[in-house]
C-alpha cells in the first residue's frame, strides 16, 4: 500500500481487528474469569465438546441485546449444532444467553412436557415474543435481535426423578439422552428455548464439581442446591421459581423447575405463577465490538 502526502497533510490508516464474541471469550477466557470444560459424548450429543461457563455470584457476564441493557446475561460458549438447508447440522462455536423473568407463562397449555409442540415454544419462536406483537409490542425481539440468532438443536432428553435428581454431569447426560416419552421429541431445532437444568447447575462455583450434591436430594437437604454453598455461588439463583426446558421422566405433564430456595423440582407445564427466562443462541457471526460484561459496562455486539 502506498501512502503520499500532498500539500503537507499526512495520511495515516488503522487497522483493527475484530472477532466474533465467541472467539473474544474464548481467547480471553481466563482473563474474563470463564470456566474451561470438557464434555463428553454422551446420548443425542454424538461428539466431545468443550464449553466456557460463567460462574459464581456475581459474574461480569451482561451484554446488551435487543435494545435492553441489564436483562440479557451470557451462560457461555458451547460447540453446538447449526442446521443447513440441506437437512444436515455443521458444529459451531455459539454463546449461549438468557432473560431476566419476562413474567409467568405456562410451559404448555395443553398440559403435555413435548417442548417441540409446547404453547411456550411457538410464542417464543413465532408468535407475538418472536414477531414483537400484542402484549410484547414494547419488549419482543427487536429486527436486529431477531437477526443475531440462529436455528441450533436442543436437547429433550427426561430429567429422572427418584425422591429427587441426579448432580451436576448426571442431569447433563439425561437432557441429551434418548430416552423421552412416548411420542414426545428427542431434540428440537429452533431459536429461543429455555436454559438446561444443568445450566443451572453449572453456573455454581462451590457445587457443580461436587458430585455428591443433587439438584434435589429428598433424603438429604443438606447435600442439594438449597444448600447456601451452592446459592451463594450460583448467578442463575435467583430467588424466584422459573422453569427449565426438561421434562420429568415422572409423568407427562411436568418438566424441571428451580424453586425459590434453589433446588429443582417438579413443576407442572401448565402454571403461569412462576416466571419465565428465555435462552438463545447467537448467531456464531455475531462479533464483538466492545465491554467488560459489568452491568454498567456490558458487552456490546453488531
Amino acid at each position: 500500500i502506498n501512502i503520499k502526502t500532498y500539500n503537507q497533510t499526512k495520511c495515516s490508516l488503522y487497522f483493527e481487528e475484530i472477532s466474533t464474541l465467541a472467539e473474544y471469550l474464548i481467547s480471553n477466557y481466563s482473563t474474563l474469569s470463564l470456566t474451561k470444560l470438557s464434555q463428553t459424548a454422551t446420548g443425542n450429543q454424538k461428539y466431545n465438546s468443550t464449553e466456557y461457563r460463567y460462574q459464581g455470584k456475581t459474574p461480569n457476564n451482561y451484554i446488551t441485546f435487543n435494545d435492553e441493557v441489564g436483562k440479557w446475561r451470557i451462560i457461555g460458549v458451547f460447540e453446538v449444532e447449526t442446521p443447513q438447508s440441506d437437512g444436515t447440522y455443521i458444529k459451531e462455536n455459539k454463546v449461549k444467553i438468557v432473560r431476566d423473568t419476562m413474567g409467568g407463562i405456562a410451559w404448555n397449555t395443553t398440559q403435555k412436557n413435548d417442548w417441540a409442540t409446547s404453547s411456550m415454544k411457538t410464542l417464543l419462536n413465532s408468535g407475538n415474543y418472536y414477531n414483537r406483537t400484542g402484549t410484547y409490542i414494547s419488549n419482543g425481539l427487536t429486527t436486529e435481535a431477531r437477526s443475531q440468532i440462529s436455528g441450533t438443536k436442543w436437547y429433550l432428553g427426561n430429567a429422572s426423578y427418584n425422591n429427587g435428581y441426579g448432580n451436576t454431569k448426571e442431569i447433563y447426560a439425561q437432557e441429551r439422552s434418548t430416552n423421552v416419552h412416548s411420542g414426545n421429541s428427542q431434540t428440537w431445532t429452533g431459536k429461543l428455548a429455555l436454559i438446561y437444568p444443568s445450566d443451572y447447575m453449572y453456573a455454581s462455583s462451590g457445587c457443580y464439581n461436587d458430585d455428591t450434591m443433587k439438584g434435589h436430594n429428598g433424603s438429604d437437604y443438606s447435600k442439594d442446591y438449597r444448600n447456601a454453598t451452592c446459592t451463594n455461588t450460583n448467578w442463575l439463583f435467583t430467588g424466584y421459581w422459573y422453569f427449565t426446558l426438561t421434562p420429568i421422566s415422572y409423568n407427562t405433564k411436568t418438566a424441571v423447575g428451580v424453586e425459590s430456595s434453589g433446588i429443582m423440582y417438579i413443576s407442572n407445564v401448565d402454571l403461569t405463577t412462576g416466571n419465565t427466562r428465555p435462552s438463545a443462541y447467537l448467531d456464531a457471526n455475531v462479533n464483538y465490538i466492545s465491554g467488560s460484561g459489568t452491568i454498567e459496562d456490558p458487552f456490546t455486539i453488531k
